[in-house]
């Protein structure tokens, strides 16, 4: 009965084939760590990953191993997910080269990130592949070695590692990500954390961070206490499965005197007092008025609209997420629900709700799409303006004839475009000669300027503001290693989430100095600003799911705030990062390698 059952309840996924048009030349880069198979026109992406992977072999195998295979890594640019993984059976990789939107997803230096991270994949299950997980790869072939080290090994190690590697490895990373530690954070505040089973399993009843959270807490606790070749030795017992009986935790038991719970437990407890340390007590926001929340619900994207209704997306773990309309006595009222998105944010103006919606080949899998959607409240119509885009983020203009965009295009040439709110046509261009990337372009009142996160070619952010008559851009807050989120516009600021102060909070920045302020000084991170002037509406991150918080605005008590790079901020200081080379981006040597033609036949 128990093979029957695992059976039904386990997905299984196959190759996927066809996902690629036969059009796509394919080029390669042949050495004897990796070999890149990319498009043509990605040649300097190729070379990238190249020089990455060849330098990490080289200079980051202290803290995992010595083991050495080679790896095929492919790299694709017809889908707009951004992500990416390393398999077995075939031992591959894949990067998915579309950067996110939302930096503070994984930071912004997606390439680099992306491919020390799944390289740091690669040299987990290298170094895996011992003992008794290399005899099972010897009678079985790859799909036992594949089968051995995932029993042997917790998921939470892998990501927790591969996170690591990335935040000790580069000036950004998870690790040096506010919004990455909400999670546990929120536990701490409140009801405090869960035991060991419930953290490492999860819940569908209550919120549990998944094991990228989990796994990075756990990882680099091990690393501060007791050193970066730790997991290297706890790696290799697994794989040679010392103790048959939950291997990975006999390991920590041997060189810690705790198994895996116990070692869970000291962790909550020394990130308990370390966090403790960082609470916030002065915030002067209170609770946007709704229903009593029974299951986590997620609140986001405030706007006020004309009716003095406050207009907000909300999702959550029992009902597919909706765009919601709340009055002044907190009760809602479902207007529309999106459909399939990357993200649920949206913009709206004047009784009409714009978003980006993902489409699908019919033919080829890995291409996929993202076109912009029109909603009428009042008719209650859905229009679909563009239907074979690569467009993100719209937002509508304040006369409601204009939709600004972001363009992605599979050779990574990054544009805003202005369409048609009539029938998505293609108005203009900005020129972006930089080939900046944009996140959450947003009109200015008068509709003459863009405001937009932009970030540059070493990942690092800034806030811009752009003239649509003439495409100049004026840079208002300065490129940094920090996060900044979606702009508001109003009066003589902008508003903006960002990651300044070692939390995300909501800053304001002066249109005519410069002057950057701070306004809210949560424990927990805050977003999505908006504001009619009077009163600021934003999402906050709690335990049981975003909220939506109100705050007034009073200027006398905003708080003039400069700019501290993340790995000079104490709380990002880890031993890890010395141990890895610390930013290794400015280490990576530019060496051209050869690229010849990969036959696909």
């Amino acid at each position: 009965i128990l093979p029957f059952v695992i059976g039904i309840c386990t997905p299984v996924h196959a190759q996927q084939f066809g996902g690629n048009s036969p059009r796509t030349k394919w080029k390669q880069i042949d050495t004897d760590t990796a070999r890149i198979i990319f498009p043509e026109n990605l040649d300097a992406q190729a070379q990238r990953v190249a020089n990455t992977v060849h330098y990490l072999n080289r200079h980051a195998r202290l803290s995992i191993g010595e083991k050495q295979l080679k790896i095929d890594i492919v790299l694709q640019n017809q889908s707009v997910v951004s992500n990416g993984y390393v398999g077995i059976a075939p031992f591959r990789s894949e990067l998915y080269l579309n950067a996110p939107q939302d930096g503070f997803m994984v930071g912004s230096n997606w390439l680099d990130v992306l491919a020390i991270h799944e390289y740091r994949h690669a040299l987990q299950f290298m170094n895996a592949r011992q003992g008794v997980t290399k005899y099972g790869y010897y009678l079985t072939g790859e799909l036992g070695w594949r089968f051995l080290s995932s029993l042997s090994i917790p998921n939470w190690f892998w990501e927790g590692d591969a996170i690591v590697s990335e935040t000790a490895s580069t000036a950004q990373g998870r690790g040096r990500l506010p919004s990455f530690y909400n999670g546990y954070k929120s536990l701490i505040y409140s009801e405090g954390t869960y035991d060991y089973q419930k953290a490492r399993n999860g819940s569908i009843k209550d919120f549990v961070p998944d094991h990228y959270h989990l796994g990075f807490l756990l990882c680099n606790y091990g690393r501060e206490q007791y050193g970066n070749d730790f997991w290297k030795s706890v790696v290799a017992d697994a794989g040679k499965y010392r103790g048959w009986v939950y291997p990975f935790s006999g390991a920590i038991n041997r060189k810690t005197g705790q198994g895996t719970k116990e070692f869970y437990l000291s962790s909550m407890d020394y990130y308990q007092k370390k966090w403790q340390q960082q609470k916030q007590q002065s915030d002067r926001s209170t609770l946007v008025p709704v229903p009593n929340k029974s299951t986590f619900t997620y609140y986001g994207y405030p706007h006020r609209m004309e009716s003095g209704d406050i207009l907000t997306y909300k999702g959550s773990y029992d009902k597919i997420g909706g765009f919601y309309k709340i009055d002044s006595s907190g009760n809602e009222l479902l207007l529309r629900r999106q459909g399939r998105v990357l993200e649920s944010y949206y913009s709206y103006q004047k009784g009409k709700i714009a978003w980006a919606e993902l489409g699908q080949d019919e033919r080829w899998l890995w291409q996929t799409k993202s076109n912009v959607v029109l909603y009428d409240i009042e008719s209650g119509k859905r229009k679909r303006l563009t239907s074979n885009a690569r467009f993100f983020s719209p937002d509508i203009s304040h006369d409601g004839k204009r939709i600004v965009v972001f363009q992605s295009t599979p050779d990574l040439q990054y544009n805003l475009m202005i369409i048609s709110s009539d029938d998505g046509r293609v108005l203009k261009r900005i020129d972006n000669e930089h080939n900046y990337y944009f996140s959450y372009p947003r009109w200015s009142t008068d509709d003459l300027h863009i405001v937009t996160v932009v970030r540059d070619g070493l990942g690092r952010v800034a806030l811009s503001q752009i003239e649509v008559a003439t495409d100049k851009m004026r840079i208002l807050v300065p490129f940094s290693n920090h996060q900044i989120g979606i702009p508001y516009e109003h009066g003589a600021n902008i508003y903006f989430s960002a990651s300044f102060s070692g939390i995300d909070n909501i800053f304001a920045v002066r249109k005519d100095d410069g002057i950057i302020y701070q306004l809210t000084d949560g424990s927990l991170g805050s977003y999505q600003p908006n504001t009619n002037g009077n009163e600021l509406l934003f999402s906050r991150f709690s335990s049981m799911g975003n909220s939506l918080m109100r705050m007034p605005l009073d200027e006398a008590l905003w708080k003039e705030t400069s700019i501290e790079e993340p790995v000079d901020m104490p709380e990002y200081a880890f031993v890890s990062t010395e141990a890895e080379g610390s930013d290794i981006t400015q280490s990576i040597p530019d060496q051209t390698y050869e690229t010849r033609k990969y036959p696909i036949n």
